[in-house]
């Protein structure tokens, strides 16, 4: 990886994550122009649970095809950002997250070949397959 040291990540990325997802999140970094950060929460990168089988994030027999990034820029851009680069087909936003001590926007970005978005705030999630995802997101961004 150009942009990222294994020692950013919570678990390491030559063990236990897909080489397309490292290829796709220093080719993001690079898009972006800004620093990109993973997650330094457990499971960010990689999940060894029996509950998070069904996680892309999961690394248990297979590698990880997810990972969980903060973006050092507005959360707009960024969104917009992530969304242009093509990069990744499923992408979560959490309003309700934390980091570097202080309240900060989180994404999900994963391989999965499936179009998915969604939104996280006070625990609460909303799809992109429902009627409230858009307005929501935009009420969120803004």
């Amino acid at each position: 990886m150009r942009y990222f040291k294994n020692s950013e990540f919570p678990e390491d990325p030559d063990k236990y994550a897909a080489d397309s997802l490292l290829f796709n999140l220093d080719r993001l970094r690079a898009y972006m122009g800004v620093p990109v950060y993973p997650s330094p929460a457990k499971g960010a990168l990689a999940r060894f649970d029996e509950k998070s089988k069904d996680s892309q994030h999961y690394a248990v027999g297979r590698l990880s095809t997810a990972c969980d990034i903060f973006i050092d820029c507005n959360p707009f851009e960024a969104y917009i950002k992530i969304l242009k680069s093509r990069l990744f087909k499923r992408i979560g936003i959490y309003f309700d997250t934390h980091y570097k001590s202080k309240p900060w926007v989180m994404f999900h970005v994963d391989l999965k070949d499936q179009d998915l978005m969604w939104i996280r705030n006070n625990g609460k999630y909303i799809y992109s397959y429902t009627k409230d995802f858009y307005s929501e997101l935009l009420y969120l961004l803004k």
